[in-house]
């Protein structure tokens, strides 16, 4: 079954608005947590970190198009702001299927959501992870809540 997860991005890292701006539909994802748990076919909401940028929330949908292997930086390595942090690590590839640059779902709407508010994201206290897990409750209300 098909699950649906949150990928953080955080701007002092990676460029995730540039990237959903200049980019084509294609991109590929770190997954350092939920390695045995993140497949083919799932479905990721792209988060984006305030870190002092901006507002966090979510920018984009993507799904999932293979499954956790390791993988260099295939192309987008422009939007990475330290060239030192490209590697080889486990990746999955994903095909974005709605950009949301500039209408994105922001954090604030979503803890005054009864179904969001307690999104992983939103309420664990390692905010620094990338890959956090969405429930099958969560994933239908993002869906519904998304243009």
């Amino acid at each position: 079954m098909a699950r649906c997860w949150i990928f953080q991005s955080n701007p002092k890292i990676f460029d995730i608005i540039a990237e959903l701006k200049y980019s084509d539909d294609l991109s590929h994802w770190t997954i350092r947590q939920h390695q045995d748990d993140v497949k083919y076919g799932d479905t990721a909401f792209i988060w984006k970190a305030s870190a002092g940028e901006g507002d966090p929330g979510i920018y984009a949908v993507a799904k999932i198009i293979s499954d956790v292997v390791p993988l260099p930086v295939i192309w987008g390595d422009e939007y990475w702001m330290n060239p030192t942090d490209i590697k080889v690590e486990p990746r999955v590839l994903i095909r974005y299927t709605k950009k949301l640059v500039h209408d994105p779902i922001l954090e604030r709407k979503l803890v005054r959501n009864p179904v969001l508010k307690d999104l992983e994201i939103l309420t664990v206290k390692a905010r620094n992870r990338t890959v956090f897990s969405v429930t099958d409750t969560q994933c239908q209300e993002l869906n519904k809540i998304i243009p």
